[in-house]
C-alpha cells in the first residue's frame, strides 16, 4: 500500500510539468516564442511519459510489474546481443534522403506560404521505422534521439533570423538528422566496444 501511495505522489511532478508546459506552451505561442513553444511541447511529452509510468506502477499488480520488469530486461539483453550495427554508408544514405525530403517538402510550403507546417514528426516517425526494422542498440538510439532533438531546438530559432522560417528549419531539420545519425553510429559501436571487453574479462583467454 504504501509502494503504491509513493508511485502515486511520485506521478504528481510528472502532472505539474504537463500542466505547466501545456500553459507555458499555450502563452508562447500567443506572444510568439517559438522556441520557449518548442521546448514545453517536449517538456508536456516528459512530463505525460513520468506520470502514465508511475500511475501503471501503482495501478497494476505487483506480480504484473514484476513479469513486466523481467520482460523488458530480457527482451533488451536479446536486442543488445544481437544488435545490428549501422554503418556509415547506411547512415550516410539516411541523412542524404532526409536532406532531400527536408528540402523538397520545405520548398512545397515556401510556394503555399504553410508556415505552421513542418516535416519534422514525419521524419521522426520514418526514422524510427528504420531504426526498429532490424536489432538495434536501444541506449544508443536514445541517445541519437536525444542529440537529434536538442539540434533541431538548438539551430531552428538561432538561423530563423538570418536566413529565414524555410530555409532556417529545412537546414535545422537535416542537420538534427545526421547529428542523431552520427551518435547512433558512434553509439552503438562505443557500446560493441564495452560489450567486448566485459566479454573478455569474463573469459579471459588462457
Amino acid at each position: 500500500m504504501l509502494q503504491r501511495l509513493l508511485s502515486v505522489l511520485a506521478a504528481l511532478p510528472g502532472l505539474a510539468v504537463l500542466a505547466g508546459s501545456a500553459l507555458t506552451g499555450g502563452w508562447a505561442d500567443e506572444n510568439g516564442y517559438a522556441w520557449l513553444s518548442r521546448a514545453c511541447v517536449a517538456g508536456a511529452a516528459v512530463g505525460l511519459a513520468a506520470a502514465v509510468v508511475c500511475l501503471a506502477a501503482a495501478i497494476l499488480p505487483r506480480t504484473w510489474r514484476q513479469r513486466i520488469l523481467a520482460r523488458l530486461d530480457e527482451g533488451q539483453e536479446k536486442t543488445v546481443r544481437a544488435s545490428t550495427e549501422v554503418s556509415w554508408g547506411e547512415a550516410a544514405r539516411v541523412a542524404a534522403l532526409c536532406w532531400v525530403l527536408s528540402g523538397v517538402v520545405y520548398a512545397g510550403f515556401a510556394a503555399i506560404h504553410a508556415r505552421g507546417l513542418s516535416p519534422a514528426p514525419l521524419l521522426s516517425l520514418g526514422l524510427a521505422r528504420w531504426f526498429v526494422s532490424r536489432p538495434r542498440d536501444r541506449t544508443a538510439g536514445a541517445l541519437a534521439a536525444v542529440a537529434g532533438a536538442a539540434t533541431l531546438f538548438g539551430l531552428v530559432d538561432a538561423l530563423q533570423p538570418p536566413l529565414g522560417r524555410y530555409v532556417a528549419d529545412a537546414l535545422a531539420t537535416g542537420s538534427a538528422v545526421t547529428v542523431a545519425l552520427v551518435v547512433l553510429v558512434l553509439g552503438t559501436r562505443f557500446r560493441r566496444r564495452l560489450r567486448e571487453g566485459a566479454a573478455r574479462e569474463r573469459h579471459p583467454a588462457t
